[in-house]
């Protein structure tokens, strides 16, 4: 029981890594994309990131990523989002 208490420690840990990496990459490469006509993987990086916020607050994957951050913020408010969130 120790032990599998100890792999889902580490599933976590490794999935936290993943999750900033990844936010950290599409804030330092892929920030000029985000600011041409709205596609689907707008609102894809919107919802993985409103996740994030709703599920690990605790990672506050901001920091560090601003532009992001900003971009997620005005996103975050647009009437289409806004109607959509989940209560």
């Amino acid at each position: 029981r120790k032990h599998r208490w100890l792999i889902e420690k580490a599933r976590h840990a490794k999935a936290t890594l993943t999750t900033s990496r990844s936010i950290a990459a599409v804030n330092a490469r892929w920030m000029s994309h985000l600011s041409r006509p709205l596609n689907v993987s707008y609102i894809a990086i919107a919802c993985a990131l409103s996740y994030v916020d709703l599920r690990h607050d605790a990672w506050n994957w901001r920091d560090g990523n601003a532009a992001l951050a900003a971009w997620h913020a005005d996103f975050e408010a647009c009437d289409t989002m806004r109607a959509t969130k989940p209560d």
